[in-house]
């Protein structure tokens, strides 16, 4: 079985990994009232903005880019 990268410089891309590595709680990560869960990536890379406490996801929106 193939180990997933964890160097940028393995993937020439900038990528830290190359596919999300766990799930995450929609509720827990964008407040939308919802028992879904998504895959994410563990590590943040240079795409990644910086976290905002005061951003709210729209709901339609943001479930429509989760479906």
């Amino acid at each position: 079985m193939n180990k997933l990268s964890k160097s940028p410089s393995d993937l020439g891309d900038g990528t830290v990994l190359a596919a999300p590595d766990k799930s995450v709680k929609v509720r827990d990560v964008f407040g939308i009232d919802i028992d879904m869960e998504v895959p994410a990536f563990s590590e943040a890379d240079e795409r990644v903005p910086d976290f905002d406490d005061s951003y709210i996801f729209d709901p339609d929106t943001t479930l429509a880019i989760l479906a």
